[in-house]
């Protein structure tokens, strides 16, 4: 592999890896958090906070996630991993797993060289 590839695919890497921790740990935390504010009765999760709250992590998702939307799928769709859903980097690729953060950063970073 030419050095200049090698470069270009380790910043893309990095660059991934790095949005893709944020917006899981992110995700986590608010979950959390709203999780545990409506089991005290302090969050109501039909109220006005709670959807301020979440349409602006979307919104910040949508910013950030990839074009086709992987970084939600992973988040939304394949619950961060539990799900261990599949998906395939081109028509005739075999499908992967993907259920770790890492595993949709490589996911990531292979269907951008394509």
């Amino acid at each position: 592999m030419k050095d200049s590839t090698k470069n270009k695919k380790s910043k893309g890497y990095n660059y991934w890896k790095e949005i893709v921790e944020t917006l899981v740990t992110k995700y986590k935390d608010l979950d959390k958090a709203c999780e545990n504010a409506s089991k005290s009765g302090t969050l109501d999760p039909n109220g006005p906070l709670f959807n301020a709250i979440w349409s602006t992590f979307d919104s910040m998702l949508l910013l950030t996630d990839h074009p086709d939307g992987w970084i939600m799928w992973y988040i939304y769709d394949n619950e961060c991993g539990k799900k261990k859903l599949k998906a395939s980097t081109g028509k005739d690729k075999p499908l992967l797993k993907i259920d770790t953060d890492l595993k949709l950063v490589k996911f990531l970073v292979e269907i951008e060289e394509i």
